[in-house]
């Protein structure tokens, strides 16, 4: 599959999942991120658009969608698709459930988990937790953070962990991001696995109405390089 026909087919999905759900609809966001190992080399490149709407009154219920493609070194192929519930409890702060599907390397799992958000003025920090179905030995953890520092610049981090039977393994990312304006936000973050296995990402985001709350679930999202 062609960088130009994965691009096509992830907005297209966004856009038909938006149309076919209920009530209020027309929050997109459209993200290319790209990560290079810094001492191997290794890239991974992904595409994922998400969309995102309530169902209408003041239930404060909503529902996000998200359908990504990710190619690993230039050859080996995945994709995942994941739903979210989530409620507003609180102006701005959401807590959710979500479930998905990731294949990759011949592969393929299930996953789902819980995850919540807070936004307040400058600071976004946001938070997941997850487990393989077919694998309840194998779990998840994510925790996201920015702040806006001002002229459209934030600063951003990202702590990420992974552990089972016989197995742990963690990474983070800092960084920078860039408001464009119009939507679009630049990122350019530096990441480290077990700080023996140091990588660098780009991330484009490019966003419709208000965006969406909850961020992307995905293997490829919590471990780039894998």
């Amino acid at each position: 599959m062609t960088f130009k026909t994965t691009l096509l087919s992830s907005a297209l999905a966004i856009g038909l999942a938006g149309a076919a759900a209920a009530q209020s609809a027309g929050d997109f966001e459209l993200t290319l991120a790209y990560a290079s190992a810094m001492d191997e080399d290794f890239t991974n490149t992904m595409v994922f658009g998400q969309a995102a709407g309530d169902f209408g009154g003041s239930s404060g219920l909503m529902w996000q969608v998200g359908l990504g493609f990710t190619s690993y070194d230039g050859d080996d192929s995945g994709n995942t698709f994941v739903g979210h519930l989530g409620y507003e409890v609180a102006p701005n702060t959401y807590v959710g459930l979500y479930v998905g599907r990731e294949e990759a390397f011949d592969d393929s799992e299930v996953f789902y988990g819980l995850e919540g958000l807070y936004s307040n003025g400058p600071l976004e920090v946001e938070a997941a937790y997850g487990v393989l179905s077919e694998d309840n030995d194998f779990r998840g953890f994510v925790f996201d953070a920015s702040y806006e520092v001002g002229s459209g610049f934030s600063v951003v981090g990202s702590y990420n962990k992974l552990y089972g039977d016989g197995f742990d393994y963690y990474n983070y990312e800092v960084g920078g991001a860039y408001d464009l304006g119009n939507g679009l936000t630049i990122s350019a973050l530096y990441g480290d696995y077990e700080s023996d296995y140091p990588y660098f990402r780009l991330i484009a985001e490019f966003e419709i109405g208000n965006g969406v709350p909850f961020g992307r679930r995905s293997f490829a999202e919590l471990s780039p390089l894998d």
